[in-house]
């Protein structure tokens, strides 16, 4: 099965300090890994997020070429 990367685009936080948006890595509805903000390593998961959830977030598919750049 295929992965899916996703980058957490949600600018609207109402929080006294910066939210880091990173890049999560899905299979299916799972999360199985993430790339932290400003890195390029990939980080698994040992057991995938079956509660990973998308609400009151926003998001953007990366492209192939992106996801190339990351090791």
């Amino acid at each position: 099965m295929a992965y899916e990367f996703i980058q957490e685009i949600t600018d609207d936080w109402k929080s006294e300090f910066t939210v880091p948006c990173h890049i999560y890595i899905l299979q299916a509805t799972k999360c199985v890994g993430y790339i932290p903000q400003g890195t390029k390593k990939i980080q698994m998961f040992s057991t995938a997020w079956n509660s990973f959830d998308k609400h009151h977030r926003k998001f953007r598919k990366l492209t192939k070429q992106e996801i190339q750049e990351f090791s």
